[in-house]
């Protein structure tokens, strides 16, 4: 794997369902590399690693209850 594509979690929050069918998961996402929590939508299938690990994480709770889905709500 190329070593300028991995992303480091510092921490991860305010998890929610990014649409109906909980196929992702919205959430504020700290990486190492960066300053500051972006936005980030977690992905079963994402194509990179670490977009699999939170979607996972967050789905074990490690980052608090996911919040429902609400409709219009950054979709």
């Amino acid at each position: 794997m190329d070593e300028d594509r991995v992303m480091d979690i510092v921490a991860a929050r305010n998890p929610a369902w990014a649409d109906a069918e909980h196929t992702g998961i919205r959430c504020e996402v700290h990486f190492e590399r960066f300053d500051n929590f972006m936005p980030f939508i977690a992905m079963p299938d994402d194509p990179h690693e670490h977009g699999r690990d939170i979607f996972e994480a967050c789905l074990a709770g490690d980052f608090g209850d996911i919040a429902d889905f609400v409709p219009g709500d950054g979709e």
